[in-house]
């Protein structure tokens, strides 16, 4: 199934998971202010089978002056 947006409906997001399309879902929920948040939430509860990628760890490069 061909898209033409980075963003896809519930729908066919769970059409896709249903026909094993060989996609990879990534959680990268967030919060700036609370950093643990998003890993924490993920925990609670997430699409089947997705990955969590964390903002800082996974996301973005180290912090350095010039950053």
């Amino acid at each position: 199934m061909p898209f033409t947006s980075p963003l896809i409906s519930a729908a066919n997001l769970q059409e896709c998971i249903r026909d094993n399309s060989g996609i990879v879902i990534v959680d990268c929920r967030f919060e700036l202010s609370h950093p643990a948040a998003g890993r924490r939430m993920y925990r609670e509860g997430h699409i089947p089978n997705a990955v969590y990628a964390d903002l800082d760890q996974d996301l973005a490069g180290p912090v350095t002056a010039s950053t």
